[in-house]
């Protein structure tokens, strides 16, 4: 009867080593006490900041076509010398902006011409402001003497007009000689006509240049095609 109580009993065995054990657990967690704690740091990561610029970019499209032109013309020089600077655009097939310098020929003698013209505007001037002055001090004569003098051609000459009618022409004439020359001073350096494309190019440093004779040869040209695989268009060049 002792051997089947103990039989009965035996499940006891595992629950207590079971309870033991969890027992052992706890008291172990409680002598450890909580883990510490830490403030999570997140991580740094290195950045570089750029200034955001406005700027222009050149995009490359390939395209196929023909090229045709909408406008051409001559480069012609309106004075002669001799060509002293070119342009590094000034080349066949380079692209030239409307005013962008192409040539420019010595202009030595038209700036002594326009220094010469300056100084008969200046001389004429004077010659006209004496003449006024004078022809001041006849009228008054004749106011003191008008029985004098009858004829009207005879007054006239007397109060000086035909004189004076000269100091005023002459001045008008050294003025527009003194745009004239300037005109063509500036007229030694060649500009592009308009936006467009350098077709030729017949002249070169150190060359002579001959008035109307050409320079060159340019035009505004387009492209009648477009990129592969797509539909033809019309593309202004530049």
């Amino acid at each position: 009867m002792k051997n089947n109580f103990l039989q009965s009993k035996s499940w006891l065995i595992p629950v207590c080593i079971i309870g033991a054990a969890l027992l052992v657990v706890a008291l172990m967690t409680l002598a450890r006490g909580e883990p510490e704690k830490t403030a999570e740091t997140g991580k740094v990561m290195a950045i570089t900041a750029l200034e955001i610029q406005k700027q222009d970019v050149t995009i490359t499209i390939p395209s196929q076509g023909r090229v045709t032109p909408r406008v051409k013309t001559l480069l012609t020089s309106e004075v002669s010398g001799s060509v002293t600077e070119v342009s590094d655009r000034f080349v066949k097939g380079g692209f030239v902006r409307k005013g962008e310098e192409l040539l420019k020929l010595d202009d030595r003698n038209y700036q002594a011409a326009a220094r010469k013209a300056e100084a008969n505007v200046a001389k004429f001037q004077k010659a006209l402001i004496q003449e006024k002055g004078q022809a001041q001090v006849a009228y008054n004569q004749w106011k003191n003497n008008r029985g004098a003098t009858k004829s009207e051609e005879a007054r006239s000459l007397l109060l000086r007009k035909p004189q004076l009618r000269e100091a005023k022409a002459n001045l008008a004439f050294a003025k527009a000689e003194l745009e004239r020359v300037e005109g063509d001073l500036q007229k030694t350096t060649i500009v592009a006509p308009f936006d467009g494309l350098i077709k030729e190019k017949y002249i070169n440093i150190a060359q002579y240049a001959t008035a109307r004779y050409p320079t060159g040869r340019t035009g505004r040209y387009r492209l009648c095609g477009g990129p592969p695989g797509h539909s033809a268009g019309k593309t202004r060049l530049p």
